[in-house]
């Protein structure tokens, strides 16, 4: 609908946005002048879906009804919906983060997508505490973006890198925000990291991988050769277990993953070390793997052949009896096998684009981060074998 330009010989820009409940449904409606034709046109807000997040009616239009104040102080300040589509419905912020997560849903791995929610649910739970969970998205501030991080540090106890981390998430969902239109700034990207710590990494000694290993390979050899393919081959632990039987070729010494399968999302070739694959053909004869489905994990349920997918916790729970079982120190974390690899390869003078390569890291930078630590056997080097003055 048009209406002229003209009332009593005056411009007229905007008429005030109102509340209208019909029973065809409630909308919020106003006339804005559209700078293009020049004409004033009506814009609509559908509204059901927020009045039904109220208890009852009289809520519902009370507070809908401040929203029609918002629509008019920014009508009155120059505000058009016609330039700037930030206000394109009636939404909450936190409907507008359970749609945004409804849409990864639909393109994100499981384990990546438990990481979403995590973020989203936290964030929801917030403006629930701080009674912001019925705010429209282009009402969020830069000082509320602060204070949501201010009570991650307080209430979550978390460490500088796992802020950066909350930070960062956030600053992807407005990105989204920003490109739907729901939000016209990202406040977050304006907040600086904070100096994270250093990533400590922990080395497990020979006699403690020996330990390991002969206690598996009288109690738990499924596990054992997975904590095998970890050091030996240094794949991770979801990308062992999305690992099929048909991708390792014992003739070739070779594992072909695809990008589905591995963490950066690229086809990845790993070699197979000339002493692990002696330990892999005793596997396959003693588990009868030659005979199994080539389409079966190699590691599901029970850790042994199978069609489950299994998920990066179960390693790590069985780990974590490991661990009190063999009375090691909590410090050593499985992944600490990997960390243990990598450090041990450039030890023994493996050129780092090859362990990069092994290791399937992004950049050169990644790998020489493992060059500067230093092993208990190379203080004890340094100390007998010093020169002298």
């Amino acid at each position: 609908m048009q209406l002229n330009l003209q009332q009593g010989g005056l411009d007229v820009k905007y008429y005030p946005a109102i509340l209208k409940t019909l029973p065809s449904g409630w909308r919020i409606e106003f006339y804005s002048l559209n700078p293009y034709s020049q004409i004033l046109e009506r814009v609509c807000y559908k509204v059901n879906k927020l009045r039904r997040k109220y208890n009852c009616d009289r809520i519902a239009k009370r507070e809908l009804n401040k929203h029609c104040e918002i629509i008019n102080y920014k009508l009155l300040t120059g505000w058009s919906p016609f330039v700037d589509a930030s206000i394109r419905e009636i939404i909450t912020l936190s409907e507008v983060c359970e749609k945004y997560l409804s849409i990864k849903s639909k393109e994100l791995r499981e384990e990546s997508l438990r990481s979403y929610r995590s973020y989203i649910h936290i964030f929801i739970e917030w403006l629930i505490i701080v009674k912001k969970d019925k705010l429209i998205p282009n009402d969020f501030t830069k000082a509320d973006a602060m204070r949501y991080l201010d009570w991650i540090t307080v209430s979550k106890n978390v460490s500088a890198n796992t802020w950066n981390n909350y930070r960062n998430f956030m600053i992807t969902l407005f990105q989204w925000l920003i490109e739907r239109s729901y939000h016209s700034k990202n406040y977050f990207a304006e907040i600086s990291l904070k100096k994270g710590e250093k990533k400590k990494r922990i080395i497990i000694p020979a006699n403690e991988r020996q330990r390991i290993f002969d206690y598996l390979t009288i109690n738990d050899k499924p596990f054992l050769m997975f904590l095998l393919f970890e050091f030996n081959c240094l794949l991770r632990p979801i990308e062992i277990f999305r690992m099929k039987i048909g991708d390792i070729n014992i003739d070739n010494q070779l594992i072909s993953l695809v990008g589905s399968q591995t963490k950066n999302k690229k086809n990845r070739n790993i070699s197979i070390p000339n002493e692990f694959i002696g330990i892999i053909k005793k596997y396959w004869n003693e588990f009868n793997i030659a005979n199994c489905n080539k389409d079966n994990y190699l590691f599901s349920s029970m850790f042994r052949t199978g069609t489950n997918l299994m998920r990066t916790k179960d390693a790590g729970t069985k780990w974590i009896n490991l661990r009190k079982e063999l009375n090691l120190k909590d410090e050593y974390q499985m992944y600490s096998l990997r960390d243990t690899a990598i450090t041990e390869m450039l030890i023994n003078n493996i050129s780092s684009k090859t362990v990069q390569a092994h290791a399937d890291h992004s950049s050169l930078a990644i790998t020489s981060k493992y060059a500067d630590h230093i092993t208990p056997e190379m203080r004890e080097d340094i100390k007998i074998h010093f020169p002298e003055f």
